[in-house]
């Protein structure tokens, strides 16, 4: 999307993200690539959602792409949760408060989810801290119901149809489902061939489904 390359969008954007390449260095802490942020971000300019959740903060690229179109749309909520691991943190510790396996990425330690979300765009956002498992059901119930759904947390076969199966009946008739890292196993293929889904779509890594009116 042209806006999303060029112009104020971008200029915000690159400031952000400048901000995580001067912390992180060249290899990063984990982040979505900008190919889905610009896919996720046409989608909410395309839709102009009310209500967006996402599972997995991070650093915050894809909470910046999500707000960056809402800012842009006017309207529309984004709720975040995030159970943060920090570059500092013990890997077999943070194991253990998950589910079986461990698939994401760290934050420095003396950062907080979503650290590189500048000030201006924060209006719209809801950022819950804990395991999804036990902060998605309030979340979605407090909603009501959600018209967009991004799962980018834990990449683990138990996590991922926890989150799918929970936001799926949550989601608007015709709201949208994606996920990132959909090939790490089968968990998005095997539950999208178990539901009603009008539409469904995989570029590389990443999946889309489209819940039946």
């Amino acid at each position: 999307m042209r806006e999303f390359d060029n112009g104020p969008v971008s200029e915000l954007r690159d400031e952000a993200l400048e901000e995580l390449q001067e912390m992180t260095g060249s290899g990063g802490l984990g982040s979505i690539g900008l190919d889905f942020g610009r896919e996720c971000y046409a989608l909410l300019r395309k839709r102009r959602p009310e209500t967006v959740v996402e599972t997995g903060v991070c650093n915050g690229v894809s909470t910046l792409c999500l707000l960056l179109a809402l800012h842009q749309n006017g309207h529309g909520t984004l709720h975040s949760i995030d159970f943060p691991f920090y570059a500092d943190e013990s890997l077999a510790e943070f194991k253990r408060a998950t589910f079986d396996e461990y698939g994401g990425a760290a934050i420095p330690s003396d950062k907080s989810p979503g650290w590189i979300v500048p000030d201006r765009l924060e209006d719209r956002w809801s950022l819950t801290i804990g395991k999804s498992q036990r902060e998605l059901p309030d979340v979605l119930q407090e909603t009501g119901g959600i018209d967009v759904f991004l799962h980018d947390s834990e990449h683990s076969i138990p996590c991922m149809f926890f989150e799918y199966e929970l936001a799926y009946e949550w989601l608007e008739p015709g709201g949208v489902l994606l996920s990132d890292d959909i090939t790490w196993n089968d968990a998005f293929e095997t539950f999208a061939s178990t539901r009603d889904v009008q539409s469904m779509r995989i570029t590389n890594n990443t999946g889309i489904m489209r819940k039946s009116q």
